[in-house]
């Protein structure tokens, strides 16, 4: 993170030096909470092109001439039995040559995914196929869009709300283990990694365990007869 740091500053010091606006490529959640404290002094806005992206470009305008420049592509296919996948899109969208960090969030449910409005011209010449089936793309506007999230619910019962109790809880391992995951910088709460073993977790806290998935806090109202916590666990599926 110290270089991507570094690159906000750089980012804010070429805004105000030559009054223009800047943009990042998509920033991953992560990223996003690191820049607040960068841009403290200078106006920017965090834009995916819809209501609530996960991944998004940050762009910085020392002279508040903000210029949104995420693009929306709708993909239409002539085969009625291919279905698009996240995967086969991002991976005939790498094929062209786009790096991961221009490609924002994409919907296979409604057929979109939206991208650096700079590589417009090489999305429409050259994106015409998925795998070994034809394509056609049409640029639209996605700001109506929505992503949904899905979760998978269960529960787990704990004594406390300490992290390395609960994702011990939550991965079904030992309580060394999750804290050796935490300690080797591996859980992330929050979308920021934490080493405190500590920590107390808390309602729509989001917790990232590195192969094990992301999930959200989703209560810890109930109690059992013994006074320990039952807590509501939704895993993002």
């Amino acid at each position: 993170m110290k270089k991507f740091r570094k690159k906000i500053e750089n980012l804010v010091l070429e805004s105000i030096k030559n009054n223009k606006t800047y943009s990042t490529n998509f920033l991953t959640l992560e990223e996003q909470t690191h820049i607040n404290d960068k841009l403290i002094y200078i106006p920017y806005i965090l834009d995916g092109g819809y209501s609530n992206p996960e991944l998004k470009r940050l762009i910085v305008s020392y002279n508040n001439e903000f210029v949104k420049n995420v693009s929306c592509f709708e993909i239409k296919t002539m085969d009625n039995n291919f279905t698009l996948t996240h995967q086969n899109i991002l991976g005939s969208l790498i094929a062209l040559g786009i790096s991961k960090e221009s490609i924002g969030d994409i919907i296979p449910s409604d057929n979109v995914f939206f991208i650096k409005t700079e590589l417009d011209d090489l999305i429409i010449t050259e994106f015409r196929k998925i795998g070994s089936t034809i394509i056609s793309i049409n640029k639209v506007d996605g700001s109506n869009y929505e992503r949904i999230i899905n979760y998978q619910d269960f529960t787990v019962i704990t004594k406390s709300l300490r992290l390395d109790l609960v994702v011990s809880k939550i991965i079904k391992k030992s309580r060394e283990q999750s804290k050796e995951l935490i300690e080797n910088d591996l859980v992330k709460v929050n979308h920021k990694s934490i080493t405190n073993n500590t920590k107390q977790v808390k309602n729509n806290d989001i917790i990232s365990i590195r192969k094990h998935g992301r999930f959200i806090v989703k209560d810890d109202s109930l109690r059992t007869k013994k006074d320990n916590i039952v807590l509501t666990i939704g895993k993002f599926v």
